[in-house]
């Protein structure tokens, strides 16, 4: 059973062109008969969300430490990363 949750991330990633097959047609179908369905992927479109949206995920990627992650991942595979994320080394191959 779908939540309106999930119907709302569904219309988003149709909005973002993440959706084919199926899950495409359908949230076409629900835009053709819903109004409120039209406003949000409309509200996704708007350069002003979308800019929000990118600083928001931006700012949680931060506090979670995601960008550590890929000199996290360099380091375990036996290269160093410097704080400026500039790779030292890497042994290709040596994994």
């Amino acid at each position: 059973m779908k939540t309106e949750r999930d119907d709302a991330l569904e219309l988003m990633a149709f909005a973002d062109g993440q959706l084919d097959g199926e899950a495409k047609e359908r949230a076409q179908r629900r835009l053709e008969t819903d109004p409120l369905a039209r406003e949000l992927v409309a509200q996704m479109h708007d350069v002003r969300v979308k800019a929000w949206l990118e600083d928001a995920a931006d700012e949680q990627a931060l506090r979670g430490g995601a960008d550590h992650i890929a000199d996290a991942v360099f380091v375990r595979l036996g290269g160093a990363a410097g704080r400026s994320g500039r790779l030292e080394r890497l042994r290709l191959g040596s994994v």
